[in-house]
């Protein structure tokens, strides 16, 4: 699991901004030739949105 937060200005963000992400892998290896894995990710930060061309906002 990551925590993020950033102070300052980035790309395609014009704000101060956090977010998160983690990642889940189980492996099972029934064989010494058969490795089973399943992996699940998610990912969650701030990124600019423009709604009809108006001025962009943090989503």
């Amino acid at each position: 699991m990551d925590l993020f937060q950033f102070a300052w200005l980035r790309y395609r963000i014009y704000a101060p901004s956090t977010g998160h992400e983690w990642l889940v892998r189980i492996n099972y290896q029934p064989s010494k030739k058969i490795v089973l894995f399943a992996q699940i990710r998610e990912e969650a930060k701030a990124r600019n949105t423009a709604v009809n061309n108006a001025t962009p906002y943090t989503n």
